[in-house]
């Protein structure tokens, strides 16, 4: 995947009942920046799920390379998406 890929921009305002609502591309730009938190942490050695880790995952979805190769990858797709290191 690249960091240049256009997520759309995530919502800053809550609806009335306090909820963020996602819709098109933020779906899947907030996916990412969760499966990228869960990677951080099964890094750190805690588990985060009892099925398939996000590691796992994000290599199902084209992501290659080592957990530190993967997660600098993100990094640089979080960037992109938030405009804000971290």
């Amino acid at each position: 995947m690249e960091a240049s890929l256009h997520w759309g921009e995530l919502p800053r305002a809550f609806d009335e009942e306090g909820s963020m609502i996602f819709t098109g591309n933020q779906i899947g730009a907030a996916r990412l920046l969760t499966l990228r938190r869960a990677l951080k942490l099964e890094m750190q050695g805690i588990k985060v799920v009892k099925g398939t880790t996000a590691y796992a995952i994000l290599k199902r979805e084209g992501f290659t390379g080592s957990r530190k190769k993967v997660l600098a990858e993100l990094d640089a797709i979080r960037q992109d998406i938030i405009g804000e290191k971290e």
